[in-house]
């Protein structure tokens, strides 16, 4: 299914990303999102990313840099052994106004469906 070193990388954050929120209702989810509150929401991925990737000896940590490699990324997994970091991401809140209004709306919509 994922053939690329990135989409391999990319496929923990990708499967989190559907349960991050699983415990919250639907208000709760709401709320953190009408705040606008982007840490809280990474802080979710994270979490929900660390359950899939712990048995690896992985771990995903928020708000990380690395000296010659990043300054500054939202999440980062890295093997804990070795300290090799395995993926970036830098997370960002987006809203469904934010995309309506977006220059390229249609190429948008189509990585959507």
């Amino acid at each position: 299914m994922f053939e690329t070193p990135e989409q391999r990388a990319a496929a923990p954050f990708l499967a989190a990303l559907l349960t991050c929120t699983d415990h919250l209702d639907d208000l709760a989810v709401y709320e953190v999102c009408a705040r606008g509150s982007e840490p809280e929401l990474n802080d979710l991925l994270r979490h929900a990313t660390n359950s899939l990737v712990r048995p690896n000896d992985w771990l995903v940590q928020r708000e990380q840099s690395r000296k010659g490699l990043i300054s500054r990324a939202d999440l980062m997994m890295s093997d804990l052994p070795s300290g090799m970091v395995l993926a970036l991401v830098e997370a960002k809140m987006v809203y469904s106004t934010d995309v309506i209004d977006a220059p390229d709306c249609g190429r948008l919509r189509s990585i959507a469906t």
